[in-house]
């Protein structure tokens, strides 16, 4: 499994298998997770980083 460290993600932690994502807030160690398909991920990391979505 692959991780990146919060400091990376200032909100939240990301956490990378070969068949999940899995978020969770970096504050929040025990609390709730999102998981999502890698193929969701990289949908959703391109939808939030096209520059229409950052001039919002």
């Amino acid at each position: 499994m692959a991780s990146t460290p919060s400091g990376a993600h200032p909100h939240g932690y990301v956490a990378e298998t070969s068949t999940a994502v899995l978020v969770r807030d970096s504050k929040d160690k025990g609390g709730p997770h999102l998981s999502f398909t890698p193929a969701a991920w990289e949908s959703f990391l391109t939808l939030a980083t096209a520059p229409a979505a950052l001039s919002q």
